[in-house]
């Protein structure tokens, strides 16, 4: 399973994003989650992402709104989070790392320093992504 999303004729980014269009299209909220934060993980661009949801409007059909909402919401969870770790001007946070358990997800922060205000920051937000995502959030850190 997980070897189709391996690098080959197309690359893994592409791979997850159309992972993401067929999830939509058959309407899966937890493939539609897992497919968005490996769109992340992958690089994927905000044109990018929204074009792949437009093309999963247009096969998919009206449908398959609620769960492209579903997929903006998680992608905003992201983002909001990846915002509150550089509230600190001291560009503390080298890279995060998801790891998606069964129970929960995990979000492995990579810093330069103690990330006390960042995980402070990224800790008010944690709510609102765990809700949209209907998991529990975990944060883990360590010092490059």
């Amino acid at each position: 399973d997980s070897r189709a999303y391996e690098k080959g004729a197309l690359d893994t980014k592409t791979k997850e994003l159309l992972g993401l269009v067929a999830s939509t299209v058959l309407r899966c909220n937890d493939c539609i989650t897992y497919h968005v934060i490996r769109c992340v993980q992958e690089g994927a661009s905000e044109a990018e992402f929204f074009e792949a949801l437009n093309v999963a409007l247009i096969v998919g059909g009206s449908i398959t709104i609620p769960h492209i909402r579903r997929a903006v919401d998680v992608l905003s969870g992201i983002l909001r989070i990846s915002n509150g770790l550089e509230r600190g001007h001291r560009q503390n946070v080298q890279s995060v790392m998801t790891r998606i358990e069964p129970e929960c997800i995990v979000l492995k922060l990579l810093t330069q320093f103690e990330p006390d205000i960042e995980l402070w920051a990224a800790e008010s937000l944690k709510p609102w992504l765990e809700e949209v995502l209907g998991k529990p959030v975990v944060f883990e850190a360590r010092l490059s």
